[in-house]
């Protein structure tokens, strides 16, 4: 019987954020782990917008979900 030569490689995906509105209309944002969205100047993604706050969301891969 011949020897089984598969291999399972590990998976990395990779996502974005598109904006809709605003001065992020179309601009297209790469995520990585623990994306970081506010007004803050520590945030990953900076909207300078009333209606967002400092530290507004963090967006996070969770393993098995």
């Amino acid at each position: 019987m011949a020897e089984d030569k598969t291999k399972i490689r590990g998976l990395t995906q990779t996502f974005s954020l598109r904006g809709l509105a605003g001065n992020h209309k179309n601009k297209v944002y790469p995520v990585s782990f623990n994306f970081k969205i506010g007004r803050e100047q520590d945030n990953n993604l900076i909207i300078n917008e009333g209606f967002v706050s400092r530290h507004h969301a963090v967006v996070k891969s969770i393993s098995g979900c």
